[in-house]
């Protein structure tokens, strides 16, 4: 079967679990039919599934019919003879099933529909003058299925009722009426009460159906629950993981045995995938494509023994295995390239995304891997490999303020990439020589913000804007501050490094593109930690930028073809669309972390600009994967209503329609 008969009803990411399940109980279905039609008084029973083609009861017979049924070697135990059931009458009527829509499916279609909109079995003349039966299968008020039996008569062929039956075939020319004649006397009598008796037979299995299909129905969304359940524990198990954090030792126990490990996990793989800007595919929507690649990411680790992935938005993919043949000594363990391989490999043949692996060395304790996890990050800051193992450099106490200087001299020379490749290689440097524990976290803080201060002194050399320093200095202080982990601390280091690397780049950029391009990743900083009382305005952005919001508003429209106040809206839909492919998100917390004050409001601007509700594009991305353009100038226009506070509808703080 291309699709599992009676799946139609049940979400799309719920499909596949439920053919998984009713392919077990398919076999006994069928027997159990054939069951049914010999203790029925009338022969022939089939089952048609309410998803199946319109085609009629032949597009039933490839799925649970009795000729198909008759197919299962088990149908010889039960004596049942392997004629094709169908009257000789009905093959003729319908042409062998080429010719179904013509005929048969007419009489079946309307029972079906009048069956199932009263709930009751109908006993209907069919298009050819014969008797059937058509029986709904009902489960929780939804049409699933029909069962039919029938073609019989209710009383003996005779030269009139042939007649009534030849001026019922007249528009089917292709019709031999010679051979019909001879079938019409081979047709099955039987009385009200044999049917009576079949319809009750019936309504006793198509309530059995009911239940086994609520059945399959609850044990798919319980396997669903479960699967979330499971990435939410490997999501605080990498959390844990990554900070290092001893105090949480039972709690980690307690993960490993959930996310089934046998032994703590020993090595770190970070897998890199194309970020929204670097995608350049015009096949469909880059946050669709990313789902699709970590979804084969975790399909692929479910079936490896003791490996278990991650997703943090901060730290990106991350793999934990057991590396069983792996060593400190070693860069790279067979199992964690083979891991690697495969990664790639799944990726490759689901969407055509980019991706990269970086392999961390193996840690004789769980309390190092933070270390494992930079290494693998460092792996993939150099030379672009595939897959990038990591090699031990000797690490010395000198070599701290040796790798500062040289992130300086690179920022000096322009050379962002060198830069970030050093300042990834502190990491590690600075675990070993200064502790991952929690009292090492104030000595590690101090660390960073030295190298910081002398970056940010660099960049003021190079002639970046004090205003634009000034800010990130400012930001990054509170953000080192607020790090109550190493992990935390690293990672926050890293983020506004990256900013920094970005004013470099940008100081050689023309004046305009300097001024869209602040300004867009200040829209985009904001909306992503900005809180309700700095409302992201036109004249906010444009006093970050130093310049007047009237300039801002002229070169903002040309550069990207639309208002700021749309693309500002645009932006943050697109922020809500990635947290809605989150399974632990649901639209009321994603309705608040993009700061719109009510579900309704966010609702209707989310139709506006995607083309459906945000349940609509939870339940089925797919058919909204058209990627956002910028070119949008002559499109729709976004009414931007305003909020109760006066706040402008577009800023970070709390955006609300009219009450």
């Amino acid at each position: 079967m291309t699709s599992v008969p009676g799946s139609g009803f049940l979400p799309p990411e719920e499909r596949v679990l439920f053919a998984e399940q009713f392919k077990k109980d398919l076999e006994f279905f069928q027997l159990l039919l054939l069951l049914i039609n010999k203790s029925c008084p009338i022969r022939n029973v089939d089952l048609l599934w309410e998803d199946e083609a319109p085609q009629g009861r032949v597009g039933l017979w490839n799925g649970m019919g009795v000729t198909q049924a008759l197919k299962n070697p088990c149908a010889s135990l039960l004596s049942c003879s392997d004629k094709n059931p169908n009257p000789a009458f009905c093959n003729i009527v319908n042409d062998q099933g080429r010719r179904l829509a013509e005929s048969c499916t007419k009489s079946d279609r309307a029972a079906a529909q009048l069956a199932h909109r009263t709930g009751k079995a109908q006993v209907y003349r069919c298009h050819a003058g014969l008797v059937d039966i058509a029986v709904p299968v009902i489960c929780d008020g939804k049409n699933i299925a029909t069962l039919y039996s029938g073609q019989v008569l209710r009383t003996p062929p005779s030269a009139s009722g042939f007649a009534q039956i030849r001026k019922d075939v007249a528009p089917l020319e292709y019709v031999n009426l010679h051979a019909l004649k001879k079938a019409y006397w081979q047709v099955p009598v039987v009385t009200d009460e044999d049917i009576q008796n079949t319809v009750h037979i019936l309504e006793v299995f198509a309530d059995y159906l009911a239940v086994s299909w609520k059945r399959l129905s609850e044990a798919v969304r319980e396997q669903q629950r479960k699967v979330r359940e499971l990435q939410l524990d490997r999501k605080e198990f990498a959390h844990l993981m990554l900070s290092g954090d001893e105090a949480e030792t039972a709690t980690l126990k307690e993960l490993i045995q959930k996310i089934g490990f046998r032994r703590c996990p020993n090595r770190v793989l970070v897998v890199k995938l194309d970020t929204d800007a670097e995608y350049s595919s015009a096949s469909g929507s880059f946050d669709l494509v990313f789902t699709k690649a970590l979804n084969a990411i975790e399909e692929l680790c479910e079936k490896l023994e003791n490996v278990a992935p991650a997703y943090l938005r901060r730290s990106g993919v991350c793999i934990f295995l057991r590396d069983r043949d792996g060593h400190p000594a070693s860069s790279a363990g067979l199992r964690a390239y083979a891991v690697a391989r495969k990664v790639v490999q799944v990726v490759a043949e689901r969407c055509d995304i980019r991706v990269r692996v970086g392999i961390g060395a193996v840690k004789e304790d769980w309390r190092e891997l933070v270390n494992s996890y930079h290494e693998a990050c460092m792996a993939l800051a150099g030379p672009a490999q595939t897959i990038a193992c990591y090699q031990k450099p000797a690490a010395t106490l000198e070599q701290l303020s040796t790798a500062a200087e040289a992130i300086c001299r690179h920022l000096s020379e322009r050379n962002v990439r060198e830069a970030r490749l050093t300042l990834m290689s502190l990491f590690p440097l600075v675990n070993r020589n200064l502790g991952t524990g929690v009292e090492h976290l104030e000595a590690q803080r101090q660390c960073f913000t030295t190298i910081l201060e002398a970056m940010y002194f660099t960049l003021l050399r190079l002639g970046c804007p004090n205003s634009a320093i000034s800010c990130l200095r400012s930001e990054a202080s509170a953000e080192l501050e607020k790090a109550a982990g190493i992990f935390e601390l690293q990672e926050s280091v890293l983020q506004v490094s990256d900013y920094l690397l970005d004013e470099v780049r940008q100081l050689y950029a023309g004046k305009h593109e300097k001024i869209i391009e602040r300004s867009c990743r200040l829209i985009a900083h904001t909306l992503e930690h900005g809180s309700a009382d700095q409302p992201l305005t036109l004249e906010f952005v444009a006093t970050a930028v130093g310049i007047s919001p009237g300039h801002l508003s002229r070169i903002f429209k040309k550069a990207m073809l639309m208002p700021f106040e749309r693309y500002v809206m645009v932006q943050r839909v697109e922020l809500a669309k990635r947290l809605l492919l989150e399974p632990m998100n649901n639209i009321s917390q994603v309705a608040e972390k993009c700061s719109f004050c009510n579900p309704a409001y966010f609702a209707r601007v989310f139709r506006k600009i995607v083309g459906c509700s945000p349940s609509e594009y939870c339940q089925n991305p797919l058919d909204y994967s058209t990627r956002p353009r910028k070119q949008t100038v002559s499109s729709k226009p976004i009414t931007i209503e305003s909020s109760p506070s006066g706040h402008d509808a577009g800023s970070v703080g709390t955006a609300c329609g009219p009450n």
